[in-house]
């Protein structure tokens, strides 16, 4: 892949991790206070959370086109045990360790308002099948089950046609069916379109010649302005259905963040040059953004209580506190540790 297109696709994890850190920072609703009076803010959280919505799909779509670019099963699934298993397990570890020392420290415990860790098979169970001490990690477990099987997928997407009945068949269940948002089958339509992306292209624009799968989409200016006005009137829509909690048209928007987003970013011109570290660690954060929140969250509602400003303050400020303490954790272990940032990173180099 040209360091162009790898700068693109970078940008756009980068964008998307960020809207993650953002999502979670958000306080009333994961706290159980979405009962409570502060009308403004939770109306506010409403509205950063669904813009966040674009955040997953995305991530969905941009593996399995990563997957299936230049697509060889031994090759890929041997890539992804590094840069995905690895830090799965050592993720899920290290935050269910953490919150094992905090039930130690009586204040400590009673403030985080954990359940009480008990180190028992259910234990174990909960850190590395469920990531009830990382949330965010369940995406990792769904791409890496994904992964085994893409040499399934692979052959269900070969023909086009028959991986278009594939794609269209699991948009249709989705519509029908409100399925578990954390489970395989609701994410498969984002996967399975970035797949087919790869694999075959997407007709109508300068995109994926046959010596490399260029991650690009060239519009013009008239056609580019039509792809802003229907992510806008998406979004206007969805965001109505989400006060009423259609989950249909939560999907179709989700669905169709997915084709969007990537390809109005990849419209802009981006560096031959190496691109900034800062935008090249989304994994890092991604894996280790959501202890810090829940702290910072935790801790903003203690000492301000529980009003429209406080939570409104906390949402915007919890992801700011939680990359400037990121950021220099990571600044030192790239300089200073690298073996160990290899390891916690899947084995993503990056140079500072």
């Amino acid at each position: 892949m040209s360091k162009q297109n790898s700068n693109r696709i970078s940008f756009i994890q980068f964008i998307c991790t960020i809207l993650v850190v953002v999502l979670h920072g958000c306080n009333l609703i994961p706290w159980d206070l979405y009962s409570t009076d502060c009308k403004h803010a939770i109306i506010f959280e409403k509205i950063i959370m669904h813009i966040t919505y674009i955040a997953v799909p995305v991530f969905f779509f941009l593996s399995g086109y990563l997957m299936f670019k230049n697509y060889n099963y031994k090759n890929k699934v041997k890539k992804r045990l590094k840069s995905l298993v690895i830090p799965y397990v050592l993720w899920n570890f290290l935050c269910a360790l953490f919150f094992l020392g905090v039930e130690q420290i009586s204040f400590l415990n009673i403030k985080i308002n954990r359940p009480k860790v008990k180190f028992n098979i259910s234990f174990l169970k909960e850190v590395w099948l469920q990531s009830s001490f990382n949330g965010p990690l369940w995406y990792l477990r769904n791409i890496i089950i994904i992964s085994l099987l893409s040499i399934l997928v692979y052959y269900l997407l070969y023909y086009k046609i028959i991986g278009q009945l594939v794609i269209i068949g699991f948009c249709v269940l989705n519509l029908v069916i409100e399925f578990d948002y954390y489970g395989l089958i609701y994410w498969m339509p984002e996967y399975l379109i970035g797949a087919y992306v790869a694999l075959h292209g997407l007709p109508g624009g300068q995109c994926f010649n046959s010596e490399e799968l260029q991650f690009t989409y060239i519009l013009s200016n008239k056609k580019r302005w039509l792809l802003y006005f229907s992510l806008m009137l998406l979004f206007l829509v969805s965001f109505y259905s989400f006060f009423i909690n259609n989950f249909r048209t939560i999907f179709i928007y989700r669905l169709f963040s997915a084709l969007l987003f990537p390809f109005i970013i990849s419209n802009y011109a981006f560096s031959k040059k190496e691109m900034n570290w800062k935008y090249k660690v989304t994994m890092f954060i991604y894996c280790s953004h959501f202890t810090i929140t829940t702290i910072v969250s935790k801790i903003f509602l203690i000492l301000f209580g529980v009003s429209d400003y406080s939570a409104i303050i906390s949402c915007i400020l919890c992801p700011v506190i939680t990359l400037s303490v990121l950021y220099p954790v990571m600044y030192f272990m790239i300089k200073n540790t690298k073996r160990t940032w290899n390891v916690l990173s899947g084995g993503r180099k990056v140079d500072v």
